[in-house]
């Protein structure tokens, strides 16, 4: 029941004409940063670090209980990407990435969830 109410506040909009942030996903790695993803009505997921303004935009996933948005070209270097992906359940999953001519890493998340 939990995951339905979950689901169904992630992805009813609150204005039909506008974008508005549904909820907000804090999330913690292995770094100290802070890591926001406030997910839209309208499909996009914004991503911001330590409280700052949103510095991406992308489309994002949610499949059964699985939140997933990959950022492309972060902060516009071509081939930098970003992903993540949650258990709306447990809280927990993996923030992925790579940087182009490095090898990609991946890193368990934590994560709290605020309805707005």
């Amino acid at each position: 029941m939990k995951s339905k109410l979950l689901v169904t506040a992630l992805l009813m909009p609150c204005l039909a004409n506008s974008a508005t942030a549904l909820s907000r996903w804090e999330c913690r790695g292995i770094t100290a940063d802070k890591i926001v993803l406030a997910p839209f009505d309208d499909g996009t997921v914004s991503l911001s670090f330590n409280g700052g303004a949103p510095t991406e935009r992308a489309e994002f996933v949610l499949k059964g209980d699985v939140f997933y948005a990959r950022f492309k070209d972060v902060t516009g270097v071509k081939g930098a990407d970003l992903g993540f992906i949650i258990d709306t359940i447990t809280r927990n999953g993996f923030e992925f990435g790579q940087q182009p001519g490095k090898a990609g890493v991946a890193t368990k998340i934590t994560c709290w969830w605020y309805q707005n």
